[in-house]
């Protein structure tokens, strides 16, 4: 009887911690920097050998450099890496991806500037301000995807890992450096934009913390996000990244271009404006 009770009470405790887990994640974050800070980024030693696993990819269309974590990634761009057409340093784009299949069109939400979309990869939620740019976008895989992609069965309703979006094996190597994952993001929005942005990481599922004037700090469990409202500026702006790592460091800064990276403990700031 004291085991059943026992199975019981560690099968409710499960089934708690699983309902916490957030059902949508960062995945990437993408962010153009200015050409002294993308070379001195691509050419460091310390972020190729000990900081983070990290390359140059060419793609048809485009190049960047990549930091590949646990759970999600860091895309960076310099203003000629797409083929098409110059891009503006600061410019930035944050892909948030649904762990659960069929979970994105289920979600309630706010017509007028949450647009749900679909294509014959992903189903799309992304936000449009007022400047008409989506700088905010959650996916989620659907079936041909999935099975194509992880050579895994899809069923409806089923939990996605993370590394299901990107590369399993990129993430494994990336335990034998410093970079483990993206933790947080501070943002700097145009006041214009401020309940629209509000409205899209509610949506998503992440709980407000914190809330002022000018100021929003949202947490999911595994991120925090924290929005900052100016008058002055028309577009979305990443001003810092919270990272953890995988080993504990030295306080120790390292200039890179015009960012700073500060690592002190199991965690890092990178400070980009």
């Amino acid at each position: 009887m004291r085991y059943i009770i026992y199975i019981l009470i560690l099968f409710t405790i499960r089934e708690t911690y699983a309902q916490k887990e957030p059902i949508i994640r960062l995945n990437h974050l993408l962010i153009v920097v200015d050409s002294t800070t993308y070379t001195s980024l691509r050419d460091s030693e310390f972020i190729k050998n000990e900081f983070g696993y990290s390359s140059q990819k060419q793609f048809k269309e485009w190049e960047g450099f990549y930091i590949t974590g646990q759970n999600n990634y860091l895309e960076i761009f310099h203003p000629n890496s797409i083929k098409s057409k110059t891009v503006i340093p600061g410019e930035n784009w944050t892909c948030y991806s649904s762990l659960k299949s069929d979970h994105i069109e289920t979600l309630s939400f706010d017509s007028t500037y949450l647009k749900f979309d679909e294509d014959e990869n992903f189903k799309y939620l992304s936000c449009e301000l007022n400047d008409t740019l989506s700088p905010f976008e959650a996916w989620e895989m659907n079936k041909l995807h999935y099975e194509s992609w992880t050579k895994k069965k899809f069923e409806s309703g089923m939990l996605f890992n993370t590394t299901d979006y990107n590369s399993p094996a990129e993430s494994d190597s990336s335990k034998n450096y410093l970079f483990n994952d993206i933790v947080g993001i501070t943002y700097t929005i145009p006041s214009v934009d401020s309940s629209k942005t509000i409205g899209f990481f509610e949506t998503c599922g992440y709980s407000i913390k914190e809330r002022a004037i000018d100021k929003v700090s949202f947490d999911n469990g595994a991120e925090r996000i924290t929005l900052l409202f100016k008058d002055e500026i028309n577009t979305v702006m990443v001003n810092t990244l919270e990272l953890t790592l995988n080993q504990s460091h030295a306080k120790k800064e390292y200039l890179i271009g015009l960012s700073k990276l500060v690592l002190e403990g199991n965690t890092a700031m990178w400070y980009f404006n």
